[in-house]
């Protein structure tokens, strides 16, 4: 019997949409830019009676899928991530001379439950697959560096692992060419009004690290026809932004902002290639309202003094 290598594990998900599937749907895409690890997870009880030196007694208690995320961020699959993470987007299709191109928005309510997009996963070969479902994405970080590149990481969860899925041979499978985001392709812009966000560039930040976490969670219930977590619920957001910037005027001038217990706006934005001939290019805007959240720290790259602001 050859042996299962990990050059040979494939990721395909399937799209359950907002409502997550008690049963899974049909995993029909490959991501080229970035990927799951999941695994199974256990917690036990453990019992040890007095009179007794190891435990007489262990059980599970509860049982579910979990794993990380890493890759690449992308114009086009990173959509699948914040789709998960934020909530299911709204996509509006270019006209006239845009024609071809699409507007995705994910919009987070601050006071009413979000709509994220639930996955099934399949990892595996052609002998042996795993498959979780009514997966989601319960944190996401989005790292732009221009240094190295614009890594994405996070983690997924998901309802209890099925082993020893059929899983055949990669026929119907889709995957989409990739664009990638590049460093040099990236301006982060910080401003004092929400109606002038976009407007002043930020000219010496080295790097933007982006934390959305905590998102979801799992909820548990004494109800003996389930074999995992009962539902999904949606947790208080722990939302952060770093800037790493040069220690120059422009990072100074956040101190007197955040005594005054002042909001920032910041955008995050990447320009890529034009879209065919659409006259419309691959553009990705994040925008982020938040106050200091503690004294920024000092550092040195290349020589040069640098200040790293935290925004939350």
């Amino acid at each position: 019997m050859a042996q299962h290598t990990q050059s040979t594990q494939f990721v395909k998900v399937g799209f359950e949409g907002t409502t997550p599937s008690t049963t899974g749907v049909q995993a029909t895409k490959k991501l080229l830019s970035f990927g799951f690890d999941i695994n199974i997870e256990q917690t036990y009880d453990k019992f040890r009676p007095m009179g007794f030196k190891y435990d007489t007694i262990t059980s599970v208690s509860k049982e579910w899928s979990g794993g990380s995320l890493s890759g690449r961020a992308t114009y086009d699959e990173m959509i699948y991530a914040l789709a998960s993470v934020l909530s299911n987007p709204t996509a509006t299709a270019g006209t006239g001379a845009a024609a071809g191109s699409t507007t995705w928005t994910f919009p987070m309510n601050s006071s009413t439950p979000d709509t994220p997009l639930y996955f099934s996963v399949e990892q595996g070969d052609d002998t042996l697959a795993y498959r979780t479902i009514s997966s989601i994405i319960k944190e996401l970080s989005l790292k732009f560096d221009r240094g190295t590149a614009c890594e994405m990481t996070g983690n997924i969860i998901g309802k209890g692992y099925q082993a020893a899925i059929a899983n055949g041979t990669n026929t119907g499978i889709t995957s989409i060419s990739p664009t990638v985001m590049q460093p040099n392709q990236v301006s982060i812009y910080l401003d004092t009004t929400s109606s002038a966000i976009g407007t002043t560039k930020l000219l010496n930040c080295e790097i933007a690290d982006l934390k959305i976490g905590n998102r979801f969670d799992a909820w548990w219930v004494l109800n003996n026809s389930l074999t995992s977590f009962s539902d999904v619920v949606e947790l208080i957001p722990d939302v952060k932004l770093s800037l790493q910037m040069a220690a120059d005027s422009a990072a100074v001038s956040i101190l007197n902002g955040a005594r005054l217990g002042q909001t920032f706006f910041v955008r995050i934005q990447a320009v890529g290639p034009e879209i065919g001939n659409t006259d419309v290019f691959n553009t990705f805007t994040f925008d982020f309202a938040g106050k200091v959240d503690s004294v920024p720290k000092k550092g040195v790259t290349n020589n040069v003094l640098t200040m790293t602001w935290v925004l939350v």
